[in-house]
């Protein structure tokens, strides 16, 4: 992507499931239902960085058997200024563009106007795309040039590299989340941690890399398996590619059971509760509020 950075939501309360498209200058979303020749053809065409809303929106059949009722694209119409970029939306059935820009926020939607409503935006800084009242859930970060493609999810985010929709200001001792490991040892996140077997360094962005190496009988735990780091309020989990994954359960109020999620390999998980960290052979790690003492 040519600009800013897109992440997934997978709400915890379910909701409407939609596959995202990523190209270098537009996003789009529709419902996971879409034939696959159709998202084919979007990908084919996310290196292109001379794209077209128009050309775009022809690849959805609104009639027959492959109609697409519902989806959204968005389009950069133009270049990056000090306040944010301007963008061109589509919009049609069920779905909300909830667009962000330095005056403010808006939902755009259809509105019920048929074959589908459009719109352009100045100064925009960030867009999130899900059905209407969609929660919010976690999310699994594609960090900056993570690249093309599509993914599923309930909800989309892109917000500009600069912009403050996801906070990078680095934590203080304060604010800072605690990690539980296997043996029983908390530890401030004070540093990119990175466990796994033999654990290699990986790049901290500057910050401090600490190596926590895990016991393995069975080589269920790769070398270098997981990285995890505080990003502003959140902790990011990255799976580092390793043989046998990882799956996360994040534990929210009211909710006894979670099912695990597993990690896809290279996109950083976002959590912002307790969440426990299954890496394989009985090793547990657990992220700790802030809150608990």
């Amino acid at each position: 992507m040519d600009h800013g950075r897109v992440s997934y939501e997978r709400s915890l309360g379910g909701g409407p499931e939609w596959t995202f498209i990523v190209g270098r200058r537009f996003f789009a979303a529709v419902p996971s239902t879409t034939a696959p020749s159709i998202i084919d053809e979007f990908v084919a065409r996310a290196p292109d960085a001379s794209i077209i809303l128009e050309s775009l929106v022809a690849l959805l059949p609104l009639a027959g058997e492959q109609n697409v009722d519902s989806f959204a694209v968005v389009c950069f119409s133009g270049e990056t200024g000090d306040d944010g970029i301007p963008v061109s939306i589509i919009v049609r059935g069920q779905i909300t563009a909830t667009v962000y820009t330095v005056e403010g926020s808006r939902d755009f939607t259809d509105r019920g106007i048929r074959p589908w409503l459009l719109s352009d935006f100045q100064s925009v800084t960030a867009v999130r795309l899900a059905a209407p009242e969609t929660s919010d859930g976690p999310e699994a970060v594609s960090p900056p040039g993570n690249g093309t493609g599509a993914v599923r999810g309930t909800a989309l985010r892109w917000s500009l590299a600069h912009s403050n929709s996801h906070s990078s200001v680095e934590p203080t001792a304060a604010n800072r989340y605690r990690v539980r490991l296997p043996s029983g040892d908390e530890r401030p996140l004070d540093a990119v941690f990175v466990l796994g077997r033999r654990p290699r360094l990986s790049d901290g962005d500057g910050r401090r890399v600490v190596l926590i190496p895990l016991a393995s009988s069975t080589s269920a735990v790769s070398a270098t398996h997981l990285e995890i780091r505080q990003l502003g309020d959140a902790v990011l989990l990255t799976d580092l590619g390793s043989t046998n994954g990882t799956s996360v359960a994040v534990r929210e109020a009211g909710t006894p059971h979670v099912a695990p999620v597993r990690l896809q390999p290279g996109v950083a998980f976002r959590v912002t509760a307790d969440a426990t960290v299954n890496v394989g052979d009985g090793n547990i790690i657990e992220i700790l509020p802030v809150s608990e003492r």
